[in-house]
Formats: C-alpha cells, sequence, structure tokens
C-alpha cells in the first residue's frame, strides 16, 4: 500500500472519529432535555446515526476551515538526463552528513499503513458478522410457517397503531427464537414463537401490537442503519453504546405505541413481566438484525415506563420529524466546515547517491605531476626541435648495423647446415 495513500487514509479516520464525537455529545445531550418522550429520543439517535453515515462523504466534499501543513520529504531516484553531482564536497565529506538526508519511509507512514489495514480488517470482521446473521434469519424463517390465530381480528390490529404496509405472520417450528421478532422492509414478518399458539388473548394481541409498531416506525431498518455505522466506527466504544441505546429507545417507543393503542398500561406490564418470567435466561439469536420483543433492553425500564404517569406516551407526527432532520443535518453541515484537518505538503527531494555511484558517474581526469629540470627542458622544446631529435634518432650506428649482418649470417648458415666461418670478424 502506497505509504502517502495510507497517511491520508488515517488523517481522513481521524477527521470521521472527530466529529463522530461531537455527533453523539451532541445527541446525547439533546436526550437529556427531551426525556419524556421515547419516541423522540429514538429520533434523535436515529438522526445522529445518519450523520455518522454521512460524515465520510462529509468530510470528502466539505472543505475545512482549518487547514494545518505538515511536510512530509519523499525521495526520488536522480534522472540519467540530469546533470552530475557535484563530486569533490560528497568526496571528501565536507558539509554532508546521514542526517541530512531525506528518509522516504519513516515511522509514522509506516505506522499510518499498518492502522488503515487494520480497521479495513476490521470493517470487514463486521461485515462477516452481519452476513452471517442475515443467513441465520433466512434460516428461521425457512423453519417457519404462516398461521392465522382464529381469536384475533388480523386485519383491525395494524390500523391501532397506524400502519398502513402489507406484513406476514409466522409461526416457528423449532424452539428458536423464544420470542417474537421482526425483520423485513418491503414485506415485513413477524414470527412468533412456537409455543405462541398456546398464549391467552391478551398476550398475544399485546405482542402483535408492539411488533406491529416496530414495523411502522421502520425500527428494522434502523438497526440495519445502526449495523453499518457500528461497522465503520467499530474501534469507538461510544458509538457501540450509543446503538445499544438506540435499541433501547426503539423498545420503549414501541411500547409507548400500544399504549396508545388503547391497551390498560398495567394489564401491559402484567404481560410484559409474565412473559419475561417465562423466557427466564433464554435470548433470542439474531436478534441484532431483527427487532425481538424481548431484546435489547432491561425489563424493569420497559415496565418503569410504562407504569410512569409522568411520562406523556405521545409519538412524533411528521412535522417534528422533518424539523429534526432539517436542524441535525445542519448542525452536521457546520460542524463538518469547522473541523481541523491535516494536509500534506509533499516535498520532492533527490536520492543522496552511493560513493560507487559517485565514481562511476565521474570521468577520468588527468593528473598533473611535478616536472623535474631536465623533464621541464624536454617539454619545452619547439616542435623544430622535436622534430630534429626524432630524425636523430632514426639513425643507425654502424656498429650496430654491422653486428645485425653477422647475426643474421650466422642464422642463415645454421638453416641451410653449412658451417659457419672459423674466422672472427673484427668490427671497426
Amino acid at each position: 500500500m502506497n505509504t502517502i495513500f495510507a497517511f491520508r487514509g488515517v488523517v481522513f479516520l481521524s477527521e470521521w472519529v472527530l466529529m463522530a464525537t461531537v455527533i453523539l455529545l451532541m445527541a446525547w445531550l439533546i436526550t437529556i432535555r427531551v426525556h419524556r418522550n421515547a419516541t423522540m429520543r429514538h429520533l434523535t439517535w436515529l438522526i445522529a446515526f445518519l450523520s455518522l453515515l454521512l460524515t465520510p462523504a462529509l468530510v470528502a466534499v466539505v472543505p475545512a476551515r482549518f487547514v494545518v501543513q505538515v511536510p512530509i520529504a519523499v525521495a526520488s531516484s536522480p534522472s540519467s538526463t540530469e546533470e552530475d553531482i557535484s563530486v569533490p564536497a560528497a568526496m571528501r565529506g565536507e558539509g554532508i552528513s546521514p542526517a541530512d538526508t531525506p528518509k522516504p519511509l519513516s515511522r509514522q507512514m509506516e505506522l499510518a499503513t499498518l492502522l488503515l489495514e487494520f480497521w479495513l480488517a476490521g470493517v470487514g470482521v463486521i461485515g462477516i458478522l452481519g452476513a452471517v446473521a442475515a443467513y441465520g434469519i433466512s434460516r428461521i424463517r425457512r423453519h417457519s410457517a404462516r398461521y392465522t390465530f382464529g381469536s384475533l381480528d388480523l386485519a383491525e390490529l395494524p390500523a391501532k397503531v397506524g400502519l398502513t404496509r402489507n406484513w406476514e405472520l409466522r409461526v416457528s417450528s423449532t424452539a428458536n427464537p423464544p420470542a417474537a421478532m421482526t425483520w423485513g422492509f418491503l414485506v415485513p414478518v413477524i414470527l412468533l414463537p412456537k409455543d405462541s399458539v398456546f398464549w391467552p388473548k391478551d398476550r398475544l394481541e399485546a405482542v402483535l401490537l408492539h411488533e406491529l409498531a416496530h414495523v411502522r416506525r421502520y425500527d428494522n431498518l434502523s438497526q440495519w442503519l445502526a449495523f453499518a455505522v457500528c461497522a465503520l466506527y467499530w474501534f469507538h466504544p461510544a458509538v457501540w453504546r450509543s446503538a445499544r441505546v438506540m435499541r433501547a429507545e426503539a423498545e420503549l417507543a414501541a411500547d409507548d405505541a400500544v399504549l396508545l393503542s388503547g391497551v390498560k398500561p398495567s394489564a401491559y406490564a402484567a404481560e410484559l413481566l409474565q412473559f419475561a418470567a417465562e423466557l427466564g435466561q433464554r435470548s433470542p439469536r439474531f436478534a441484532y438484525p431483527g427487532v425481538s420483543f424481548m431484546g435489547q433492553s432491561r425489563i424493569e425500564n420497559r415496565i418503569e415506563s410504562i407504569l410512569s404517569a409522568d411520562q406523556p406516551k405521545r409519538g412524533v407526527n411528521s412535522m417534528q420529524a422533518l424539523r429534526a432532520l432539517a436542524l441535525g443535518f445542519s448542525a452536521v453541515l457546520f460542524l463538518a466546515l469547522l473541523r481541523p484537518s491535516v494536509s500534506l505538503a509533499v516535498e520532492q527531494h533527490a536520492a543522496f547517491p552511493t560513493p560507487d555511484a559517485i565514481v562511476s558517474s565521474q570521468e577520468p581526469t588527468k593528473l598533473e605531476l611535478p616536472l623535474g629540470p631536465k623533464a621541464r627542458a624536454i617539454a619545452e622544446r619547439s616542435p623544430t626541435q622535436r622534430a630534429a631529435v626524432k630524425k636523430s634518432a632514426a639513425k643507425v650506428c654502424p656498429k650496430t648495423a654491422a653486428r645485425k649482418k653477422l647475426k643474421l649470417k650466422a642464422e642463415n648458415s645454421s638453416a641451410t647446415g653449412a658451417e659457419p666461418s672459423s674466422r672472427p670478424t673484427v668490427l671497426k
């Protein structure tokens, strides 16, 4: 992976984390303000998670107002067309030290690469877990069948919670799940446990109204949204905590919808408490991608909210939801504009050559040695004098010519087999 790209990715990711922390803090403060309305609290967390999902796009598109320039030295290999590097200072070691040479791979860049790869690995693991959970839901559906309860008018129940969409009721043929749950977007499915065929009418009606409220509120879609955000920010503990809080608020908001449909709080709390006692320590599997009747919320908090007289049981109309969405997205855009950012100023430096490269790149030079008097006199001769010296050197000495003649005659005699003359030859 390119180290510059990895460093920029870590900087980009740090801006996400900073904005995510501020968004979650703002959402927490708002939920304290509207603590008496579970539906508004859930809507606040939903807007916060939508903002977290849009934060990467905003960071990439919206320019930051405060940018800090960080210089990064990058070594570039010298081109063959460039001029030869000046060698004398380098050969003598004057003014050059190893600390002055740029380091193309610093420890910070290597750490940035490892962090980015670690984050990508975490996103992949969370994605695999989500795929496994979705596969578990599909298996539960295959082990269930459509069912119609004769003691209830299923056509009137959706109208009590304001549901106008089509939905499907199924009953599991196995012991899993132990509680009712809901999943699906286009045609939502409400799945009841195997022993629900023996439930009394009041409990069956309360459970179905609760699950139909989840369908009307699109809580299953909000659960998958929270899952996607947790996959992106899997290293942020506040994101996981906020996701659990949002799921708990969804259960409380669904309970409020059941009470608004006309069910008495005391009767609903009694059925919920009895069902929790029968359920015991069992918990529904694969409750994360689906919405469970008994999952993701403490039973004490739900019963306290149901029986609380000072908390008004009301929902949120469309105008209030649109106003909250506009306010939330405006705040996120404002944060994106005011966020601090880091920009990398890449500086290109020529790589410091090695001693072998320095020596090989130089042309051989002529050495100038000091000359003595005789050599200097020879070097100072005129062209005419040099020609005369060469001509005189070409003349052969008479004695040298006679010796060569005798040597040649001896060689010829030995080649023909004739005896050489015993008379000595006197050279004058």
